[in-house]
């Protein structure tokens, strides 16, 4: 089931809104549940695999990374194509709605894909008031990420 299209929002409040919708999805915490009803989910079980790759993909062109490309506009050009494939996948993950916990795993595990790892994550969203607080704790306990 499609929900609401996603309208471009730039800067950190709009990258909050933005992760905030991608992990509630419309659905209410109570609603989440871990049954059989992953068939359901499968569809954006599989989008979220391949954001989650997608996003490795973008770190490797970065310092420390697989494929590092020192000059910025170089790198540029390099990523332009996952770029493109970043925001189809990202406007598709956000207009499915989530029915299982794990649906709602493989969100946050794209959230964490996109940072590089949990603080990261946390570092951006944390100083933001309670809301990036409480994004944080949502990611962390939807990924099993328990440091803080």
């Amino acid at each position: 089931m499609k929900t609401a299209e996603l309208e471009p929002n730039p800067g950190r409040r709009g990258v909050l809104a933005g992760t905030a919708a991608l992990l509630v999805g419309g659905a209410a915490a109570a609603a989440i549940s871990a049954s059989p009803a992953l068939a359901d989910d499968a569809e954006l079980l599989a989008l979220c695999a391949r954001a989650e790759s997608l996003y490795r993909r973008f770190h490797d062109f970065y310092a420390g990374g697989a494929h590092p490309i020192a000059d910025e506009d170089e790198r540029e050009v390099a990523l332009q194509p996952l770029y493109d494939a970043e925001e189809d996948i990202g406007h598709e993950i956000f207009n499915m709605t989530a029915k299982t916990l794990a649906a709602h795993q493989a969100r946050a595990r794209v959230v964490l894909a996109y940072h590089g790892d949990f603080d990261d994550f946390k570092n951006s969203v944390v100083n933001h008031g309670t809301d990036g607080r409480v994004l944080a704790a949502l990611i962390r306990d939807l990924t099993a990420e328990f440091v803080l």
